[in-house]
């Protein structure tokens, strides 16, 4: 009901509480890594995901962020990879969001672009991986959004 609420009104409300992890890193390569398993490492400790969750999460992540240095940092000096980690314990749900000094992109025409062309495709991966191993996508100017639901069995017992 809250999530229709939220789509109706157009805005975003988190019931309960947050928990956050904030990563920036200089846009390159050998950091893609690092960010990973940082992440992993703070969700492991809110979450206590399973490890087959895990695997998606850090496809999903890696992927991302991967993209944000190769092709939305590509040509700004100094560029800076940020990530921002909301994990939403009442709600079940991790929101990530990659941002980069990009201009963004049509990323639907992109991805149904990248489906069309199967496993011919040259590029166009993370898109496909992000489309099908998700709960939603945003894509913006200088920024990719996600998110995955944390299963149930992962969440802690009421009143732990």
């Amino acid at each position: 009901m809250k999530q229709l609420v939220d789509a109706i009104m157009g805005r975003r409300v988190t019931l309960g509480r947050v928990v956050t992890l904030r990563l920036s890193a200089r846009s390159e390569i050998k950091v893609v890594e690092q960010i990973v398993r940082e992440t992993v490492h703070f969700l492991e400790g809110q979450a206590h995901p399973p490890e087959d969750w895990i695997l998606r999460f850090s496809l999903c992540l890696r992927e991302t962020v991967y993209n944000a240095v190769v092709h939305g940092n590509v040509g700004v000096p100094n560029a800076m990879v940020d990530v921002a980690v909301d994990y939403h314990p009442d709600a079940g749900r991790v929101v990530i969001a990659v941002h980069d000094g990009g201009h963004g992109f049509d990323w639907r025409a992109a991805l149904a672009t990248q489906q069309s062309l199967g496993a011919a495709r040259p590029r166009g991966r993370g898109l496909v991986i992000l489309a099908e191993m998700t709960d939603a996508v945003e894509v913006a100017a200088g920024e990719v959004r996600f998110t995955l639901s944390v299963p149930p069995a992962a969440l802690p017992a009421a009143g732990a």
